[in-house]
C-alpha cells in the first residue's frame, strides 16, 4: 500500500491483481483490463431433465428442477427445488416455466421460507389467464434482501395444469 498526503487529504493506493481467503482460495481477481472476477460468488442455474409434462393439479406444489449447469455455493437443491441463501445479501432471482393450460390459466408464486410471499395478495407471482389453451412460457425476475439460510421455492398457485421441466429454469446470483 502506497500512502501519501495531498493537502489535507490522505491518498492510499492498493495495487493487487488477486485477493485470496486464508486457505489460499481465490476470492477476487482483476484482469489487465480491470474486469473483476469473483469465482466464489453464489450463483446457480437449475433446469429439469424430464421431457414429460408434469401435472400440477392443485396449488402449492413445488416445481422441482433436477439438474444444474452451475451451482456455485451449493445454493440450489435439486432434490427439493429450493434455493437457500448461503450468506445475507441482495439476490437477483428469476424463473421461466414452459406451461400448458388445459384450463386456459396458469399461475406460479414465489414462496419465502415455506410461505407465499404476499401482502393480502400474492406479491411475486406469474399469472396468465386467456381464452386459449396453447403452450406458453411464464417468467419473473426480482431482487430481494435475503438473510443467510432463507429459502425460496417456486410453487403452483391455483389449478395450473402442467409444465415441462426440460424447457423450464430457475436461476439466480448474489448481487452484493
Amino acid at each position: 500500500i502506497d500512502g501519501g498526503i495531498m493537502g489535507d487529504i490522505r491518498v492510499n493506493t492498493v495495487k493487487t491483481d488477486a485477493i485470496t481467503d486464508p486457505a489460499g482460495t481465490s476470492a477476487l481477481t482483476i484482469d489487465s483490463t480491470g474486469r473483476i472476477l469473483q469465482p466464489a460468488k453464489p450463483s446457480f442455474f437449475a433446469h429439469g431433465t424430464s421431457t414429460s409434462w408434469q401435472s400440477l393439479s392443485s396449488g402449492g406444489v413445488v416445481t422441482e428442477l433436477d439438474a444444474t449447469d452451475h451451482n456455485i455455493g451449493t445454493c440450489y437443491d435439486t432434490s427439493n427445488g429450493k434455493f437457500t441463501a448461503p450468506v445475507t445479501g441482495v439476490y437477483c432471482l428469476q424463473f421461466n416455466l414452459y406451461v400448458k393450460q388445459g384450463s386456459q390459466s396458469a399461475s406460479f408464486s414465489v414462496y419465502h421460507n415455506g410461505s407465499e410471499f404476499s401482502n393480502s395478495y400474492p406479491t411475486i407471482r406469474a399469472f396468465r389467464n386467456d381464452a386459449d389453451a396453447n403452450d406458453e412460457t411464464l417468467g419473473l425476475t426480482w431482487t430481494y434482501l435475503y438473510t443467510a439460510n432463507d429459502y425460496v421455492e417456486i410453487r403452483s398457485s391455483g389449478q395450473t395444469s402442467e409444465y415441462v421441466p426440460v424447457r423450464s429454469y430457475f436461476s439466480g446470483f448474489l448481487v452484493g
